[in-house]
C-alpha cells in the first residue's frame, strides 16, 4: 500500500486532510502451504494539495477559441497535402 497525505481545500476555504491510497496485489506460493497475508506500508514523503477554484467564463471562451483554431489549422494542413497529392501539374 502506498499512502500519500493529501490536503483538499474547497471553494469556501475549508481544509480537509485526507490520504490517497494505492494498492498492489501479488500472489506467492509458500513451500509450507501455510495461509498468510502480508501488508507493506509505504508512506510517501511528498504531500499533495488540491485547491478548488472557480473559473470565469473568459477561460471557457479562450479554450473554445484554441480548440476551434487548432481544428481549423489541422484541416487546412490536411487540405493542402491532399490538394498537392491529387492535383499534379
Amino acid at each position: 500500500m502506498k499512502i500519500i497525505p493529501t490536503t483538499y481545500i474547497d471553494i469556501v476555504g475549508k481544509s480537509y486532510n485526507v490520504y490517497q491510497i494505492s494498492t498492489n496485489e501479488h500472489e506467492y506460493e509458500s513451500p509450507t502451504d501455510i495461509p498468510s497475508i502480508y501488508f507493506r506500508y509505504d508512506l510517501s514523503p511528498i504531500s499533495v494539495s488540491y485547491k478548488q477554484q472557480q473559473r470565469h467564463n473568459f477561460h471557457f471562451f479562450v479554450n473554445l477559441c484554441a480548440i476551434v483554431g487548432g481544428v481549423y489549422t489541422v484541416v487546412g494542413i490536411l487540405y493542402s497535402i491532399i490538394n498537392a497529392l491529387l492535383i499534379k501539374e
